[in-house]
């Protein structure tokens, strides 16, 4: 969340008074340079109060009609969508994990970004073969495979 208000703090001086496009476009490149998600959504509308503070009070109707998308079955479904691919992903990893054979310790993360999901894999030992197994288990997701690091 903080990276989230970073992106949008950065972007918020530039962009008053500029297209609301134009605002989108900057805020999605702060996004990803912080390797942070947020909705498209919640990319226009804070675009749209970067812009012009006082739009949704100037366009009661619009404000309340995308606030009303935000929150439509479709929204939500496409948003269960995703998050079942993310379960099955890691799950496909983990079993992956749990068939190779003497690992002294792996683990595995994820987070959301503008992009999709980032997952990250540290296994003991690394090697390169077992890495691309891994990689090839979680196509067409990106996954990183690390060494174990305890820090």
């Amino acid at each position: 969340m903080a990276a989230q208000q970073a992106a949008i703090a950065a972007v918020e001086a530039w962009g008053r008074g500029r297209p609301i496009a134009e605002v989108e476009n900057v805020l999605v490149g702060e996004l990803r340079a912080r390797r942070e998600f947020m909705a498209p959504e919640g990319i226009n509308l804070e675009a749209r109060r970067i812009s012009d503070p006082d739009w949704a009070v100037k366009d009661p109707q619009t404000a309340r009609r995308l606030f009303a998308e935000m929150r439509s079955p479709e929204s939500r479904a496409a948003e269960s969508a995703f998050r079942g691919e993310w379960e099955r992903t890691t799950e496909r990893l983990a079993e992956a994990l749990g068939s190779m054979r003497r690992f002294r310790k792996s683990t595995i993360s994820s987070r959301r970004t503008k992009d999709g999901v980032e997952f990250v894999v540290r296994i003991d030992p690394w090697s390169p073969r077992r890495a691309r197994q891994l990689q090839r288990v979680a196509a067409p997701a990106i996954v990183l495979v690390r060494r174990y690091d305890p820090s």
